[in-house]
């Protein structure tokens, strides 16, 4: 009877072990699935960071360039507010120079006017003085 006892009791050890063994296997089916999934997500989170590296860099390359842009527009921009205001002082030296030549032309114009104006008076008083001059008798000869 100890035997049987012992050879039924044996067997549902093997019984109860195979089950285990079953189950460990399962579960070891499931982890070695879970660590394949585990490293691809990992690959997957690697490629994305490298990514994120790159795009990084870019928008550092991005970065220097459009300061290095920057500057050169900077530059245009005063070299152009320069040449701006020489010929803003161009142009006043210019027109400054027009109405200084029109204030001459004016002046002269004037003193021309001036001028005639005299002559046509000293003209007219001349002729004036000439007919109060004239004899206003006249002499008949026959």
């Amino acid at each position: 009877m100890n035997y049987e006892l012992l050879s039924k009791l044996a067997m549902q050890e093997s019984e109860r072990l195979k089950s285990e063994n079953l189950l460990l296997i399962k579960k070891n089916v499931i982890l070695e699935q879970e660590i394949k999934n585990l490293k691809e997500f990992c690959t997957i989170i690697e490629k994305e960071k490298n990514a994120y590296k790159e795009r990084a860099i870019q928008f550092k390359n991005e970065n220097e360039t459009l300061k290095s842009d920057k500057t050169k527009l900077a530059n245009e921009i005063q070299k152009l507010e320069y040449q701006l205001e020489y010929l803003n002082n161009k142009l006043f030296e210019e027109n400054e120079k027009k109405r200084e030549e029109s204030r001459e032309k004016n002046s002269i114009l004037d003193s021309l006017t001036k001028n005639q104006s005299k002559n046509l008076d000293f003209n007219k008083d001349e002729k004036i003085n000439q007919q109060k001059t004239k004899p206003t008798s006249f002499e008949f000869y026959s």
